[in-house]
C-alpha cells in the first residue's frame, strides 16, 4: 500500500484471501499474486487453490490452509497458522460469503443461521482476528477489504434473497463499526468495502439472479480486480469506506 502503483509496492508482502477455493476469491488470489505478494488463501474446500499452488512460480507464494469460517475454532487455529509462518502481513480481503434462496415468511431456521454464520459472524471473526496478527506483528498500515453485494445497499425485489440482503446490510455495517473502533487504537488499519453489483459469478437454481444479469449486464473479472488494485494503492491518508461498482444498466 501507499504512493507506488507497480508490482514493488507490494512485492513480498503478506496477505489473507478468505472463500479463496472459487469465485471472486479465486479470482482475488492470482491478482495479489501477479503483485509478488505472499498469500494465505483460505477456504473450507482447496482443491482449486491445491491445483494453483502445484503451478511452479506460486509454489512460494501461495499457502493454502483449509479452515470453515463459521468454526470458531478453525478461524484461530487459522490465523494463528498466519502469524507464526508469515510476515509483514497487512492485507486482509474477506471474499467468503453463501447465498441461498430464502424468504423470511417462508425460509427455515437452518438456512438463516447458515447464511448469518458465513455472511456476518465468519467475516467478522476473520477481521478481528486479522487485526490481532496485525497488532502482533507491529505492521506499519493494514487494510481489510471486505467484498459485499449491492443487496447490502437496497432490498431485493424477489423475497427469495430478503435475508440475504440483511446478512450483508449487516456486514456493511459492521465494517464501518469496525472503522469506527480501530480508530481508537493506536495501530493504523484501513477498513473497506468494495460492493460488487451482478457479475458473471452470480448462480442461482431459480434463475433469478442470472435473470438479473441477462437484463442489466454484469461485471467482468477485470472490473472486480480493477476496484481492488485501485483500494489497495491508495495513500496513507486516504481510506475508502464503500466503493460501489455496477453494470451500467443496474439503477
Amino acid at each position: 500500500m501507499g504512493n507506488k502503483s507497480s508490482r514493488d509496492a507490494l512485492e513480498g508482502r503478506g496477505a489473507v484471501v478468505t472463500g479463496a477455493n472459487s469465485g471472486i476469491g479465486l479470482v482475488v488470489t492470482k491478482k495479489l499474486l501477479e503483485y509478488g505478494m505472499v498469500i494465505v488463501s483460505i477456504d473450507g474446500e482447496t482443491d482449486k487453490l491445491d491445483a494453483l499452488k502445484a503451478e511452479d512460480k506460486n509454489k512460494e507464494f501461495l499457502h493454502v490452509v483449509q479452515s470453515d469460517i463459521t468454526d470458531e475454532e478453525e478461524v484461530l487455529d487459522a490465523f494463528q497458522w498466519v502469524s507464526d509462518n508469515i510476515e509483514n502481513v497487512d492485507v486482509l480481503i474477506n471474499c467468503a460469503e453463501i447465498i441461498e434462496p430464502c424468504s423470511i415468511l417462508g425460509g427455515d431456521r437452518d438456512t438463516w443461521q447458515k447464511m448469518a454464520n458465513y455472511n456476518i459472524i465468519g467475516f467478522c471473526a476473520c477481521s478481528v482476528e486479522m487485526i490481532r496478527t496485525m497488532k502482533d506483528q507491529k505492521i506499519d498500515l493494514g487494510l481489510i477489504v471486505n467484498i459485499n453485494s449491492v443487496a447490502s445497499h437496497e432490498v431485493a425485489s424477489s423475497s427469495t434473497y430478503h435475508f440475504y440482503s440483511a446478512t450483508k446490510h449487516a456486514a456493511l455495517r459492521l465494517t464501518e463499526h469496525l472503522r469506527q473502533e480501530l480508530e481508537f487504537t493506536v495501530q493504523p488499519i484501513k477498513m473497506t468495502s468494495i460492493t460488487v453489483g451482478p457479475n458473471e459469478f452470480f448462480a442461482s437454481d431459480e434463475g433469478y439472479i442470472n435473470e438479473v444479469c441477462e437484463v442489466k449486464g454484469s461485471l467482468r473479472l477485470d472490473d472486480i480486480t480493477s476496484a481492488i488494485d485501485y483500494v489497495i494503492h491508495t495513500p496513507s491518508h486516504l481510506q475508502v469506506r464503500d466503493l460501489v461498482i455496477l453494470p451500467m444498466k443496474v439503477m
